[in-house]
């Protein structure tokens, strides 16, 4: 069964964070989520902060981070595992992207604790610049795909 597709959005990164939290969470807890670091959580986390390129980069490039959001049980093709564990959702609204990012987007539901994976990669593997000339890598990935494991019964809102 092929994963359906909730959320396909560009967002500008604080800093070098794109944020997945629970609407009610308020910044108040979480975990840091980095490729490199390994994710030994046990406990469902109100809020994932998923490190990516930094804002600058994304003004270098001329776009946004890419984020997907999906339901379902598909990993093929999705990039490199980051997070595999749980996200609290006690208000029933899944918030991709951070309060003041005018791209943040709204998934509803029930209240619940769903199991999540974050999986990225790297699409823009070197930052170029023309003054002077030269270039560096990337600092962070330019993509991240959260997989709702199953059928969590989130529905992307309309107007957001």
């Amino acid at each position: 069964m092929a994963n359906v597709l909730l959320c396909d959005t560009g967002l500008a990164p604080d800093g070098c964070v794109v944020t997945i939290e629970d609407a009610g969470a308020n910044g108040s807890a979480g975990t840091y989520v980095h490729r490199d670091i390994d994710f030994g959580v046990d406990l469902p986390q109100p809020a994932l902060w998923v490190h990516t390129m930094t804002i600058h980069e994304c003004d270098l490039v001329g776009r946004l981070v890419h984020v997907r959001v999906l339901a379902g049980l598909d990993t093929l093709g999705l990039g490199e595992l980051a997070f595999d564990g749980q996200l609290t959702v006690p208000s029933g609204i899944i918030a991709v992207g951070d309060v003041r990012d005018p791209g943040r987007q709204l998934l509803c539901g029930s209240p619940s604790t769903v199991d999540v994976s974050v999986y990225v990669d790297p699409d823009v593997d070197t930052i170029r610049f023309d003054n002077p000339p030269g270039e560096y890598p990337a600092s962070g990935p330019s993509e991240v795909t959260v997989l709702l494991h199953g059928d969590p019964g989130f529905a992307h809102a309309p107007n957001s």
